[in-house]
């Protein structure tokens, strides 16, 4: 009989301290970082800290694990090639009149593919934006070749921000946020101006549970098209949209 509580003593305090290491993987994995950037660091790169923040945004992505946060401070951030979003992440800037993000490079202007994008959201992914302006121009103003500022195929919010100077070489394109996919891709309280085609594109097999809840300025660009294409089924909430010449 002792033998068996003896049995039964130690089972339980195996299982006791598996559940317990269970516990405790399952907290680190859940929780998330949060990474600093600020163009102040440059010309040094910084290693992501608080105290030593990234100098550039990408450097941020490739440190950062899923569900993590990026918070970038207020500056001009000229980044290299295109941006991939390829884990689930928070982009929040200090304030999207402050918080200004260029290219340094042109996109392709093929189709919807991936190297027509500045900013490209995967399948699978969910990325949320604000607080930041996205603007086609390089440092020197020049505006460069950018047929979608982000083109999304998984789970995008765009919140607070300005989208501006999107344009390519033939008057047909350059679109400022184009969703292939997801179904609750949310853009709010978004400006956008110069663009030259499309300010917000739905294209595809696009679940109707989009919202669109934003103010939106609409100045410049090409006249003769909407800010909006809208392809199938997209859901409005709540949005007052205001054009202005």
């Amino acid at each position: 009989m002792r033998i068996k509580n003896k049995k039964a003593i130690l089972t339980l305090i195996a299982v006791t301290v598996a559940v317990s290491i269970l516990v405790a993987l399952s907290a680190t994995a859940s929780a998330a970082n949060t990474w600093y950037v600020d163009d102040d660091t440059c010309p040094d790169p910084g290693s992501g800290t608080q105290t030593d923040p990234y100098c550039k945004i990408q450097d941020a992505i490739n440190a950062a694990s899923g569900g993590d946060t990026i918070n970038v401070a207020a500056g001009t951030y000229y980044e290299v090639g295109q941006i991939v979003i390829d884990k689930n992440l928070a982009i929040v800037g200090a304030d999207k009149v402050t918080t200004i993000i260029k290219p340094n490079h042109d996109t392709t202007v093929a189709g919807y593919v991936q190297s027509d994008t500045w900013i490209y959201v995967p399948s699978g992914v969910t990325f949320a934006l604000s607080n930041v302006t996205l603007d086609g121009t390089d440092l020197t103003g020049t505006p460069r070749i950018i047929r979608h500022a982000i083109q999304s195929r998984g789970e995008l919010t765009v919140e607070d921000c300005i989208i501006k100077n999107i344009k390519t070489n033939n008057i047909y394109y350059g679109r400022g946020i184009v969703l292939l996919a997801g179904v609750s891709n949310t853009i709010a309280r978004t400006e956008f101006s110069d663009i030259q085609r499309i300010g917000i594109h739905v294209r595809g097999s696009i679940e109707s549970t989009n919202h669109i809840n934003c103010c939106i300025l609409l100045s410049g660009g090409q006249k003769r098209f909407p800010l909006f294409e809208l392809i199938f089924a997209l859901k409005f909430k709540s949005q007052d949209l205001i054009f202005e010449p």
